[in-house]
């Protein structure tokens, strides 16, 4: 199993003696695979939300829900017994869990607004507000009056006055803070290893294989 499209982590377990003694008996087998994909694809979910509790809890800002929607779970199926957590559109979540050095890209700079002008202005799960960016800022028709910019710094006027709102960066380094590893490897080992027993009985069961 995996958070993977930019791969954070890989978890890989072990389930060979099992299957091996599904094997000896006809038509096992494939019961047991259905009780394996079921039970990695409950543990991948389950796995998703205790990150979306780790993020919120390590994570000063309003955009609790963020991994909830960043990330997708594609399924295991008992042809294949691999379940991705993929991170969508964004890089993120990566660069808390391990760390990194986000470069501009696309535009000279990166604009990183200070903590003073994100207050009030955050959404749940995609940031700041689009009429809080600097390019919202800059298409308004005051903005000539308004924004001032000056030495890689930007400032807004309000209230009379002017406030620091951004820094342009041609680089930030975001430390790792959330440790989505550590948890998405606990969160899947336990839930697997108090729910595949379960699993596999309810199914059998359900096929008469156990009464």
């Amino acid at each position: 199993m995996a958070i993977a499209g930019v791969t954070v982590l890989e978890l890989k377990i072990d389930f060979s003696e099992l299957e091996a003694a599904a094997r000896e008996i006809k038509g096992l087998a494939n019961e047991v695979k259905f009780a394996q994909a079921r039970t990695i694809n409950d543990a991948v979910f389950a796995a998703k939300d205790d990150l979306n509790v780790v993020w919120a809890t390590n994570v000063n800002q309003r955009q609790v829900n963020f991994p909830r929607a960043t990330w997708h779970v594609n399924k295991a199926t008992k042809e294949n017994l691999c379940a991705e957590l993929v991170e969508q559109k964004s890089t993120i979540l990566r660069a808390h869990d391990e760390g990194a050095t986000i470069s501009a890209q696309h535009s000279r700079a990166l604009v990183v607004p200070t903590s003073d002008w994100r207050k009030d202005k955050m959404t749940n799960t995609h940031g700041l507000k689009a009429s809080a960016r600097l390019g919202a800022l800059l298409a308004r028709a005051s903005a000539r009056r308004t924004v001032r910019i000056k030495n890689g710094r930007v400032y807004v006027g309000k209230r009379g006055g002017l406030t620091l709102a951004f820094v342009l960066k041609a680089a930030i380094t975001q430390r790792a803070d959330v440790p989505l590893t550590q948890t998405f490897n606990t969160s899947v080992t336990r839930y697997v290893n108090h729910h595949l027993v379960d699993n596999l009985v309810r199914i059998l069961r359900a096929s008469h294989f156990l009464n």
